[in-house]
């Protein structure tokens, strides 16, 4: 894969991308793995008990690619790759997967997934001053122009814009600190984390006990209406940051032709991510709630032909008045579905 890292090209300004940090399959892994989260945003919305189960194992896909994308990163970094291009095309994506999977996954039985998550996340994140303060030129050419979109094609290099990721980078380092320090604390001292928490669940679980008009059917308006504004924010974050990757690759003609989608580095995360997004939208069909309006549909047609009278007996394909189908305006045609004559 040339050099191994984000690159100019010898005597030109040709850029070389690195296919195993943002390759076509990584990032339409990535793009799946965030529909497979808003897929499960909308059905849990419309259904507050669903547990989807493979949303979880697809976490669990989501934490091994970005952990070994949090890898390649600083080993390129320190192998004087192109750093911030090479990071700013990869942590937009994985900020919002995580932000879609907090959303997506309930927190009672996802905590290890999201920990490790918000973990990798919160390493990448305190990385960002020594990225964008010891790194910000590296890889660069002076006479080759670097740009990105954001809103509209922009210089790379531009003095506004070099500031602003300075300071967003140092306050991005603070709130990664904190949040690494959450984690830690949360996965070392998980004890006395329930110790400090337990007073305000019985505090929280005695006031709602007193606030007879917050019963459960408003709690779950509430969760519904918070799952489907959170929803709405994530479509429009998450689209964003794909058509801000998208153009930027573009209007670099970053060259990507050595890993293309067939190669294994590429293959293996598709696949992962085809797969887990498919699994998820099986898992949220409500094959059930699809069952049960077909069995009412029936049952409105039979109590139609029948003038109302319930509990007819089922009777073979195309048959007419027997003495099992006592009713001769009405014959059975499939397993389940009635039709008046």
């Amino acid at each position: 894969m040339g050099s191994g890292h984000t690159s100019y090209a010898p005597n030109t300004c040709d850029l070389v991308g690195d296919g195993d940090l943002y390759g076509i399959g990584v990032r339409i892994s990535y793009y799946l793995f965030f529909a497979a989260t808003l897929i499960a945003i909308f059905r849990r919305s419309v259904s507050h008990t669903l547990t989807i189960g493979p949303l979880g194992r697809c976490a669990e896909a989501v934490n091994i690619l970005t952990f070994a994308i949090l890898i390649v990163l600083v080993k390129n970094t320190l192998n004087g790759s192109f750093a911030t291009l090479e990071w700013f095309l990869t942590y937009p994506t994985i900020l919002v997967t995580f932000f879609s999977l907090f959303f997506a996954l309930p927190r009672s039985n996802n905590k290890g997934r999201l920990l490790c998550y918000a973990f990798t996340l919160s390493l990448l994140t305190v990385c960002q001053p020594w990225l964008y303060w010891r790194r910000m030129y590296q890889g660069r050419k002076s006479e080759c122009v670097v740009r990105y979109w954001f809103f509209g094609v922009r210089d790379f290099y531009g003095q506004t814009w070099i500031t602003f990721f300075k300071v967003m980078s140092i306050l991005a380092c603070a709130i990664g600190a904190l949040s690494l320090v959450a984690v830690l604390f949360f996965a070392l001292c998980r004890s006395a984390w329930r110790e400090w928490l337990d007073p305000k669940r019985k505090m929280k679980a005695e006031y709602l006990d007193r606030d007879i008009s917050y019963g459960p059917e408003e709690k779950k308006r509430r969760y519904k209406g918070l799952r489907l504004c959170g929803l709405l924010f994530l479509l429009f974050v998450g689209g964003f940051t794909m058509v801000m990757t998208e153009k930027t690759i573009s209007v670099n003609n970053i060259d990507l032709a050595d890993t293309p989608l067939e190669s294994t580095s590429q293959l293996i995360p598709f696949v992962t991510g085809l797969l887990s997004f498919l699994t998820t939208l099986y898992s949220c069909i409500p094959f059930k709630m699809i069952q049960d309006k077909i069995a009412e549909l029936d049952q409105k047609l039979i109590d139609k032909c029948l003038g109302k009278r319930k509990n007819v007996l089922p009777f073979s394909k195309g048959s007419s008045a027997t003495s099992l189908n006592p009713n001769p305006y009405m014959y059975y045609n499939e397993p389940g579905q009635y039709q008046c004559r």
